[in-house]
C-alpha cells in the first residue's frame, strides 16, 4: 500500500520534509491517526500524529459532509514526524472504502429527472459520482508527493482517523481562513467550472450557478449582522479545469465565528440551493457515502483557524480508493456535460494513480 523507506522529494520541495512522508507512511501502515498538510503557497510541510488522543493546543480538523463544528474530530499536535518512526505505535483497523463506481447511465437518466424538477425554480443541486479501484501496489506515499508537487497552490492534506479512514486531496476552495490576532475573515465563493483549454467567455449556466452560491454566501453574512466586501477575483486553475470565484473578506468576532461556520457550511458549491430541498435530492440520488467528501478539514491554532473544502478529493484503504467528484446541477444542466465534467476534474488524478503503482 505504500512504502516507509526514504521518499526523495521534488526540488520545490524543503528538503527537511522527507521524513515527514516517511512518518506519514508508517502511520498508513499502522493506522495510527496523523495529518501531513500545507496551506496554499507553503514549501514546508506540517506533520503530526495523535496516536493515544492526547489533546494538545494545535490540532488538524476533520468535519465529515454535513457535521457541526462542535462535532469535528481533531488530530492533535502530540507527535512529531521522529517520534512516530522510533514508536512501536499499530492499531487495528478494517477499511471500509466505498467500491462501486457510478453507472454512467444511472447518472445520466438521474440527471435527466432532475432537471425537470429544477425547471423554473432557480434551484441548485451537487450531484457527486464516485471512481473506485483497487489499491494493490499502489504506493499512496508516491501519490501524495506527486499531487503535492503538482497543486502548489492549493490546501494539499493526507490524514487518517478511525473514524473517517485515510483520506488525500488538494482543494482550492476556502470555507474560512480566519486571523484570531485581528479577527478579520476571508472566505470565497467557487462553483462555475470549465476545460481550461475553453474560450475565456463563461456560458449562461455557469454564471447562473456562481451567482447562486454568490447570493447565498452574501445572505449568512446579512442575516448574522456581519460587515463584508465581495470582488471577483481571477478564474482559478485547477488543472485541466478552471473555475470562477468571488473573494469575500470582513471582520468578526470570535463569539460569531463557530456560528457562522456552521451556516456556511455546507456552501451551495457543495450542496445546493435551496438547502433542505438539495440534501433531499442528493439522499435520493447518490448510491454513495459522501464520507469526508464535501465538508471541510483544515488547521487550528492559537493565531489561525484555516478550513479548506474537502473536494478533489480520495478516500483510501489497504484495499480499495475511491476517488470523489461532482458538480452543479440547475435547470440549465445537460447530463452528458455534466458527467465530461466530472471526467476532466478526476482526469489527471486517475493519471497520477497509473504513474504510482508499484
Amino acid at each position: 500500500m505504500c512504502s516507509t523507506s526514504h521518499t526523495k522529494l521534488p526540488d520545490n520541495f524543503d528538503s527537511c520534509d522527507s521524513v515527514k512522508f516517511e512518518a506519514a507512511g508508517k502511520c498508513l501502515e499502522c493506522n495510527i491517526p496523523f495529518a501531513l498538510f500545507a496551506a496554499p503557497g507553503e514549501k514546508s510541510f506540517t506533520f503530526f500524529a495523535n496516536p493515544t488522543g492526547k489533546i494538545a493546543e494545535n490540532s488538524f480538523i476533520v468535519a465529515p459532509w454535513l457535521s457541526k463544528f462542535k462535532d469535528a474530530i481533531r488530530i492533535y499536535d502530540e507527535c512529531n514526524a521522529e517520534n512516530i518512526l522510533s514508536s512501536n505505535y499499530r492499531y487495528e483497523y478494517i477499511g471500509d472504502t466505498y467500491s462501486e463506481s457510478t453507472d454512467k447511465e444511472e447518472y445520466i437518466d438521474n440527471l435527466k429527472s432532475l432537471i425537470k424538477r429544477l425547471k423554473g425554480t432557480g434551484n441548485k443541486v451537487v450531484i457527486s459520482r464516485v471512481i473506485t479501484g483497487s489499491s494493490a501496489d499502489l504506493d499512496y506515499i508516491k501519490l501524495t508527493v506527486l499531487r503535492f508537487a503538482s497543486y502548489a497552490d492549493t490546501f494539499r492534506f493526507l490524514y487518517f482517523t478511525p473514524q473517517t479512514g485515510a483520506w488525500l486531496g488538494t482543494t482550492p476552495e476556502i470555507l474560512f481562513d480566519y486571523d484570531k490576532v485581528n479577527s478579520t475573515f476571508k472566505t470565497m465563493s467557487l462553483a462555475g467550472t470549465r476545460n481550461k483549454y475553453e474560450e475565456k467567455c463563461w456560458d449562461t449556466k455557469n454564471v447562473i450557478e456562481q451567482n447562486i452560491v454568490a447570493k447565498y454566501i452574501s445572505e449568512i453574512f446579512k442575516a448574522n449582522s456581519i460587515p463584508f466586501s465581495i470582488s471577483r477575483a481571477e478564474d482559478i486553475n485547477f488543472f485541466p479545469v478552471c473555475h470562477i470565484c468571488d473573494i469575500f473578506n470582513g471582520s468578526i468576532s470570535p463569539q460569531k465565528v463557530v456560528r457562522l461556520i456552521d451556516a456556511l457550511n455546507p456552501t451551495p458549491a457543495l450542496g445546493g440551493f435551496p438547502l433542505n430541498n438539495a440534501l433531499t435530492e442528493i439522499s435520493a440520488i447518490e448510491r454513495h457515502p459522501r464520507k469526508c467528501y464535501g465538508g471541510y478539514i483544515g488547521v487550528d491554532n492559537k493565531s489561525k483557524l484555516l478550513l479548506h473544502v474537502n473536494l478533489r478529493s480520495m478516500n483510501f484503504d489497504k484495499k480499495a480508493y475511491c476517488i470523489y467528484t461532482g458538480g452543479g446541477i440547475t435547470e440549465n444542466s445537460v447530463p452528458e456535460q455534466e458527467w465530461e465534467e466530472t471526467k476532466n476534474k478526476s482526469l489527471t488524478l486517475l493519471k497520477n494513480i497509473e504513474k504510482c503503482k508499484n
